[in-house]
């Protein structure tokens, strides 16, 4: 009897763990720790452990111009892509299969808000897309 005590417990532990573990995201890289926002070095999460449902945060983000925004997944994986047809930026450069992108704002941007789109693919997989979250332009 005293040897089916441990047993049941180690199943019940065991069943815990793998419904916690299973729920929560695992999180690599600065999304992990983000830090508090600081709009001279922004750093955006793409949340992509549902692909049916891309987020990004914080949303709404903020950045000042001239500022580099650094977008990653939660994952650390999968290609990204930010597209906007409205976000005042010199350049954005995006590292394959590393989920990391950076959007260097204009150092003429002009404040306002601006919508953005998120676009996660895995392993050459569909192409998902974000809900239009938003970046605050600050000129201060």
């Amino acid at each position: 009897m005293t040897r089916s005590v441990p047993l049941v417990l180690l199943i019940l532990a065991s069943a815990f763990l793998s419904t916690t573990c299973a729920t929560k995201p695992m999180l690599t890289g600065p999304c992990e720790h983000p830090g508090p926002p600081n709009p001279n070095a922004p750093l955006i999460c793409v949340h992509d452990s549902d692909l049916s449902n891309i987020t990004a945060s914080p949303n709404p983000a903020k950045a000042y111009k001239g500022s580099t925004i650094q977008f990653f997944t939660d994952s650390g994986t999968g290609t990204l892509l930010i597209a906007s047809a409205t976000l005042p930026v010199d350049s954005i450069t995006c590292i394959p299969d590393k989920g990391h992108c950076m959007v260097k704002i204009k150092d003429d941007a002009t404040g306002g808000n601006h919508k953005y789109y998120a676009i996660v693919s895995l392993g050459g997989g569909p192409a998902h897309v974000s809900p239009d979250p938003t970046i605050i332009i600050d000129t201060n």
